[in-house]
């Protein structure tokens, strides 16, 4: 469980994407995939983690013993970059002029 000390009115920031999530009352969604990343606002603190699917429907499984999706405030994904990972590590990016 990762809980980011942030001001509980914006969401913290950091190199990631961040996609919002719609959270409509319901603990089922079609945007939410089990094994992705997911930063969720719970009582004003903001906490990384995944969903799980549960006979209920979503969990969020990054805060206590995991708390139904419909119990969250706000949800957002965390989208890696695309450029992470490209190059192997100890070998400098191609460059324009090469």
């Amino acid at each position: 469980m990762k809980k980011t000390r942030e001001s509980s009115r914006e969401v913290p920031k950091d190199d990631r994407t961040l996609k919002p999530i719609p959270v409509r009352g319901s603990s089922e969604s079609g945007a939410i995939h089990a094994g992705r990343r997911y930063r969720v606002k719970i009582d004003g603190g903001w906490y990384e983690g995944q969903f799980s699917r549960q006979w209920f429907g979503w969990q969020f499984d990054g805060f206590r013993n995991g708390i139904q999706l419909n119990l969250v405030d706000e949800v957002f994904e965390i989208v890696e970059s695309r450029e992470a990972g490209r190059f192997r590590a100890g070998s400098p990016p191609p460059t324009s002029g090469s």
